[in-house]
């Protein structure tokens, strides 16, 4: 009876938000966020690069001095592109944000055209070194679009740089901060007119495909990935070959069916391939209603009123057609609704890149707009306040750190939702690396599932809702950690573990220190105080029990000394 009830109550709050579109409530915060600025200005990028838990924005300009707006706080953002030493002036279309040398912090690819690219390696105190020339990243060709992904699953992030009418480049990572160009091995030969680009599995068998479009009513193509870094064009007998002059791209699960679908920005009417769950996809814009016949570039897909469905914001160049910018809000009948009417996104400029993230985290995704012309910036702040949200933030271990081609599938109420970690995709254009999942009336969420980009899977029970969370691989949510060797402790360990009835904490302290050991369960609650006091130099040993730990599960235990800590998994059978 459970799965029947879970379906009624699953439709009936269906019905209950269709009969209750909430419209599109935005307001423009470009002027006090500090984006009121003329340039010609193409992708938009979206980032935490200075690791202080908000999203910061780099701005790709065609024609001046790329910008990097540092969050200062709640919608203030200060301009520090030239003190990061990111303030290329070459005619830039895009970039891309991953930790492509593992240490911890996020790298800059920027993608130039007809100039030669450029890899910034962030040096962690806020600054970054231009390592281009000794890194081998040596495209000078005219670049549309770059992706980041682990094609081989190596742990260690790959780029793909697609070029107008040239031979594009698969970028491997050497894992010595080197890359080596691998397109002929790889198979991802494309030289057509190339515009967008973005890596997912479009397959669900754990390792990431490549998907661009084309200008000029060329066939778009699809790349399958045989797992090891081998691409076969699978673009006639997928169906995703359209023949359009395509622009942008974006990735969602649109209709809750466990495959991911594309949606494809164009010159004329757009495209939604819906994913068919057996390696073809059926084009069904007209029906669901998101053709939109402008001159399409970015779009951006998010579930701007948490309502469980993925809406789509699709941005035009109105001044080549006169169409202005849509959102469309998803009713979960493989339909939609245009709700931009007489809203602030309802933008009728020359409008380019798009991307979204939780600036304010108030639990509601915000969107950012590249511009041509007197407004070249603007952002819009969601001000909604209905439905329940969780946030989604992973960082690899065994897989590369920035969890780029991670999946994340959420269980509540019967429904599954799924999204997967990706680095390049719109125009020109990156979304938030955490990802933001609506719940509609869900009170708890049954489970999250994550699938590590190397395949490895993890999952987690009864989390609440309304809350972000940071799950590290292999190590599930940690709570607070360091990243620097500790100077108090030698040894943390806990053994046996997994254990059924007793195990082991061990300490090693080099010196005498004041140390607080916890346990807390996956949703942040305190379970138990194991110890706090001061312990002397050398090995210290702490039973944890089935009286400890009264259920199964996954724990995470907290040592806590000097103002640094560290966390080690438990596991309870």
């Amino acid at each position: 009876m459970k799965p029947l009830f879970y379906l009624m109550l699953s439709c009936f709050w269906v019905n209950v938000l269709q009969a209750q579109i909430p419209p599109a409530y935005f307001t423009d915060v470009s002027e006090e966020a500090g984006f009121l600025s003329t340039g010609n200005n193409q992708g938009v990028s979206i980032a935490d690069y200075d690791n202080d838990g908000d999203e910061d924005i780099y701005v790709s300009v065609r024609d001046g001095v790329n910008k990097l707006f540092r969050n200062d706080g709640v919608f203030l953002f200060k301009e520090v592109g030239a003190t990061a030493g990111v303030n290329t002036s070459r005619a830039t279309l895009m970039s891309v944000w991953g930790d492509l040398d593992n240490d911890g912090d996020l790298d800059l690819f920027v993608g130039n055209y007809g100039e030669p690219n450029q890899l910034y390696r962030n040096l962690g105190d806020g600054t970054f070194e231009d390592i281009s020339v000794s890194a081998g990243i040596t495209n000078t060709n005219r670049v549309q679009a770059v992706t980041m992904g682990d094609i081989d699953r190596d742990g260690w992030l790959d780029v793909y740089v697609a070029n107008l009418s040239e031979q594009n480049q698969m970028y491997k990572n050497n894992g010595d901060g080197t890359f080596t160009n691998i397109v002929f091995q790889s198979g991802t030969t494309d030289t057509k007119i190339a515009m967008g680009t973005v890596f997912f599995d479009y397959d669900n068998d754990a390792d990431l495909d490549l998907f661009l479009t084309h200008d000029a009513n060329q066939a778009s193509i699809f790349y399958e990935n045989d797992g090891t870094g081998k691409f076969t064009d699978v673009s006639a007998v997928s169906g995703a070959n359209v023949s359009i002059q395509g622009m942008g791209v974006d990735i969602a699960d649109f209709d809750h069916n466990g495959f991911l679908d594309i949606y494809v920005t164009n010159l004329g009417p757009n495209v939604l391939l819906l994913n068919n769950g057996d390696k073809t996809f059926t084009n069904v814009a007209e029906m669901a209603g998101v053709d939109n016949v402008g001159m399409g570039w970015g779009a951006v897909c998010l579930d701007y009123n948490n309502d469980t469905w993925t809406d789509i914001y699709t941005v035009n160049n109105y001044n080549f057609a006169p169409y202005s910018n849509r959102l469309y809000h998803n009713k979960g009948d493989n339909t939609f609704e245009v709700v931009s009417h007489d809203s602030p996104l309802e933008v009728k400029r020359v409008c380019y890149g798009t991307a979204c993230a939780d600036f304010d985290e108030d639990g509601f995704a915000d969107i950012v707009l590249s511009n041509w012309g007197e407004v070249g910036l603007q952002l819009f702040r969601n001000e909604g306040t209905m439905g329940n949200w969780v946030k989604i933030n992973t960082k690899g271990t065994l897989s590369n750190r920035s969890a780029i081609g991670s999946r994340i599938q959420v269980y509540h109420n019967g429904i599954m939702q799924m999204d997967e970690v990706m680095a390049g995709s719109s125009w020109c254009s990156q979304n938030s690396l955490t990802l933001h999942f609506g719940l509609g009336e869900a009170a708890i969420i049954d489970s999250v599932m994550i699938r590590w980009p190397n395949g490895l899977e993890e999952k987690y029970y009864d989390l609440e809702v309304n809350q972000s969370y940071n799950f590290t691989e292999n190590e599930g949510v940690v709570l607070t950690s360091i990243e620097e060797e500790s100077f108090f402790m030698e040894a943390f360990n806990v053994s046996p573990n997994p254990f059924r009835n007793t195990s082991l904490i061990e300490v090693d302290l080099l010196q005498s220190s004041n140390v607080h050991l916890t346990v807390y369960d996956l949703k942040g609650q305190k379970i138990a105080d194991l110890f706090e006091g001061q312990l002397n130099r050398g090995k210290h040993n702490f039973e944890i029990n089935d009286q400890t730990l009264q259920e199964s599960g996954v724990y995470i235990c907290r040592l806590e000394s000097r103002g640094e800590v560290v966390t080690r998994k438990i596991v309870r059978f």
